[in-house]
Protein backbone atom coordinates (compact mmCIF):
# COMPACT_ATOMS: atom_id res chain seq x y z
CA UNK A 1 0.00 0.00 0.00
CA UNK A 2 1.20 3.42 -0.83
CA UNK A 3 0.46 5.82 1.17
CA UNK A 4 -0.74 9.71 -0.50
CA UNK A 5 -0.41 12.50 1.99
CA UNK A 6 -3.11 15.56 1.11
CA UNK A 7 -1.20 18.42 2.79
CA UNK A 8 -2.70 21.50 3.18
CA UNK A 9 -6.13 23.26 4.51
CA UNK A 10 -7.42 20.36 6.26
CA UNK A 11 -10.82 22.09 6.15
CA UNK A 12 -11.01 21.58 2.50
CA UNK A 13 -11.78 18.17 1.24
CA UNK A 14 -12.80 18.74 -2.22
CA UNK A 15 -9.60 18.19 -4.09
CA UNK A 16 -8.65 14.99 -1.48
CA UNK A 17 -11.67 13.34 -2.99
CA UNK A 18 -10.97 14.69 -6.88
CA UNK A 19 -8.18 12.91 -6.62
CA UNK A 20 -9.27 9.67 -5.44
CA UNK A 21 -12.06 9.54 -7.97
CA UNK A 22 -9.41 10.64 -10.79
CA UNK A 23 -7.19 7.52 -9.91
CA UNK A 24 -9.61 5.16 -8.20
CA UNK A 25 -10.29 4.05 -11.95
CA UNK A 26 -6.97 2.63 -12.27
CA UNK A 27 -5.93 1.06 -9.13
CA UNK A 28 -7.53 -0.03 -6.10
CA UNK A 29 -7.62 3.43 -3.73
CA UNK A 30 -8.97 4.08 -0.51
CA UNK A 31 -10.01 8.25 0.99
CA UNK A 32 -9.48 9.35 4.81
CA UNK A 33 -10.73 12.58 4.87
CA UNK A 34 -11.03 12.38 9.24
CA UNK A 35 -13.08 10.76 11.31
CA UNK A 36 -16.39 9.43 9.47
CA UNK A 37 -15.22 10.15 6.08
CA UNK A 38 -13.77 7.22 4.45
CA UNK A 39 -14.11 6.52 0.75
CA UNK A 40 -13.20 3.44 -0.61
CA UNK A 41 -12.05 -0.01 1.11
CA UNK A 42 -9.16 0.45 2.93
CA UNK A 43 -8.11 -3.08 3.38
CA UNK A 44 -7.66 -3.68 -0.13
CA UNK A 45 -6.56 -0.64 -1.22
CA UNK A 46 -3.25 -0.36 -3.10
CA UNK A 47 -3.32 3.81 -3.03
CA UNK A 48 -4.04 5.42 0.07
CA UNK A 49 -5.10 8.72 0.03
CA UNK A 50 -4.69 10.39 3.36
CA UNK A 51 -5.62 14.53 4.65
CA UNK A 52 -3.05 15.48 6.69
CA UNK A 53 -2.67 18.45 8.90
CA UNK A 54 1.27 17.48 9.54
CA UNK A 55 2.86 14.93 7.99
CA UNK A 56 4.66 12.27 10.27
CA UNK A 57 8.24 13.14 10.92
CA UNK A 58 9.46 9.56 9.87
CA UNK A 59 8.03 9.82 6.44
CA UNK A 60 10.17 7.58 4.29
CA UNK A 61 8.66 6.51 1.34
CA UNK A 62 5.45 7.76 0.02
CA UNK A 63 4.11 10.80 -1.61
CA UNK A 64 2.81 14.26 -0.88
CA UNK A 65 0.41 16.25 -2.64
CA UNK A 66 0.27 19.82 -1.68
CA UNK A 67 -3.00 21.41 -2.13
CA UNK A 68 -4.30 24.17 -4.09
CA UNK A 69 -3.88 27.32 -1.58
CA UNK A 70 -1.40 25.88 0.73
CA UNK A 71 0.11 28.76 3.05
CA UNK A 72 3.86 28.98 3.74
CA UNK A 73 2.81 28.52 7.47
CA UNK A 74 1.38 25.30 6.60
CA UNK A 75 4.59 23.66 5.18
CA UNK A 76 6.09 21.99 7.60
CA UNK A 77 7.98 20.02 5.52
CA UNK A 78 10.98 17.71 6.73
CA UNK A 79 13.98 15.73 4.70
CA UNK A 80 13.28 12.41 3.95
CA UNK A 81 12.69 9.65 0.69
CA UNK A 82 9.61 10.92 -0.11
CA UNK A 83 7.90 12.75 -3.49
CA UNK A 84 6.53 15.85 -3.20
CA UNK A 85 3.93 17.09 -6.02
CA UNK A 86 3.57 21.52 -6.50
CA UNK A 87 1.94 23.48 -8.75
CA UNK A 88 5.26 25.42 -10.47
CA UNK A 89 2.80 28.70 -9.73
CA UNK A 90 3.02 28.72 -5.99
CA UNK A 91 6.76 30.18 -5.87
CA UNK A 92 6.60 30.44 -1.81
CA UNK A 93 6.27 26.59 -1.65
CA UNK A 94 9.19 25.62 -4.08
CA UNK A 95 11.46 28.56 -1.67
CA UNK A 96 10.22 26.15 1.20
CA UNK A 97 11.22 22.90 -0.89
CA UNK A 98 14.87 24.59 -1.37
CA UNK A 99 15.67 23.47 1.63
CA UNK A 100 14.23 20.05 2.14
CA UNK A 101 16.12 17.15 0.76
CA UNK A 102 13.11 14.93 -0.89
CA UNK A 103 12.02 14.76 -4.88
CA UNK A 104 9.90 17.51 -6.21
CA UNK A 105 7.28 17.24 -9.11
CA UNK A 106 6.47 20.01 -10.35
CA UNK A 107 3.47 20.74 -12.46
CA UNK A 108 2.32 23.47 -14.83
CA UNK A 109 2.44 24.57 -18.20
CA UNK A 110 6.58 25.40 -18.53
CA UNK A 111 8.70 23.33 -19.75
CA UNK A 112 10.65 23.62 -16.93
CA UNK A 113 7.88 21.34 -15.25
CA UNK A 114 8.06 17.79 -14.59
CA UNK A 115 4.35 17.60 -15.24
CA UNK A 116 2.18 19.29 -17.87
CA UNK A 117 -0.91 18.79 -20.01
CA UNK A 118 0.33 17.93 -23.60
CA UNK A 119 -3.51 18.16 -24.49
CA UNK A 120 -6.74 19.39 -22.50
CA UNK A 121 -9.78 17.24 -23.91
CA UNK A 122 -11.91 17.51 -21.13
CA UNK A 123 -12.28 13.75 -19.65
CA UNK A 124 -9.34 12.95 -21.98
CA UNK A 125 -6.57 14.70 -20.90
CA UNK A 126 -2.88 13.52 -22.22
CA UNK A 127 -0.14 14.47 -19.24
CA UNK A 128 3.53 14.62 -20.23
CA UNK A 129 6.00 13.94 -18.02
CA UNK A 130 9.20 16.19 -19.35
CA UNK A 131 12.01 14.70 -16.80
CA UNK A 132 12.37 11.04 -15.47
CA UNK A 133 11.46 10.31 -11.70
CA UNK A 134 12.12 8.02 -9.46
CA UNK A 135 8.96 5.77 -8.72
CA UNK A 136 8.04 4.08 -5.62
CA UNK A 137 9.47 1.34 -6.17
CA UNK A 138 12.93 2.97 -6.99
CA UNK A 139 13.21 2.18 -10.51
CA UNK A 140 13.55 5.22 -13.18
CA UNK A 141 10.05 6.41 -14.80
CA UNK A 142 11.47 8.04 -18.08
CA UNK A 143 9.82 10.80 -20.05
CA UNK A 144 6.83 9.71 -21.46
CA UNK A 145 2.68 10.71 -22.81
CA UNK A 146 0.38 9.52 -20.77
CA UNK A 147 -3.37 9.47 -21.73
CA UNK A 148 -5.76 9.70 -18.81
CA UNK A 149 -9.56 8.79 -19.21
CA UNK A 150 -11.79 10.39 -16.90
CA UNK A 151 -15.43 9.97 -15.55
CA UNK A 152 -15.44 14.00 -15.49
CA UNK A 153 -13.28 17.07 -16.23
CA UNK A 154 -10.91 18.05 -13.71
CA UNK A 155 -9.52 20.98 -13.05
CA UNK A 156 -5.55 21.28 -14.84
CA UNK A 157 -3.50 20.64 -11.13
CA UNK A 158 -5.77 18.04 -9.90
CA UNK A 159 -5.41 15.82 -13.23
CA UNK A 160 -1.57 16.55 -13.08
CA UNK A 161 -1.67 15.60 -9.46
CA UNK A 162 -3.42 12.26 -10.44
CA UNK A 163 -1.24 11.37 -13.07
CA UNK A 164 2.16 12.17 -10.49
CA UNK A 165 0.08 9.50 -8.31
CA UNK A 166 -0.25 6.99 -11.30
CA UNK A 167 3.02 7.49 -12.52
CA UNK A 168 4.88 7.16 -8.99
CA UNK A 169 2.59 3.89 -8.61
CA UNK A 170 2.99 2.40 -12.04
CA UNK A 171 3.98 -1.17 -11.98
CA UNK A 172 1.94 -1.89 -8.94
CA UNK A 173 -1.12 -3.16 -10.20
CA UNK A 174 -1.89 -0.54 -11.92
CA UNK A 175 -4.50 -0.46 -14.95
CA UNK A 176 -2.48 2.34 -17.14
CA UNK A 177 -4.90 2.18 -20.47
Amino acid sequence: MTGIFLYGDALDKTFGKQIYAAVRRYAPAAYIGGPGLILGNVSDAGLLLIEAKTLPQQLEHGMVLLKPGILPSQCALHSGNYTVVVASQHKNALKLLKNVKCSVITCGISSYDTLSLSSKDDQHPSVSLQRSIKKRDGSIQEECELPLHFDRHYDEYTALCAAAVLLYCSGEDLLLN
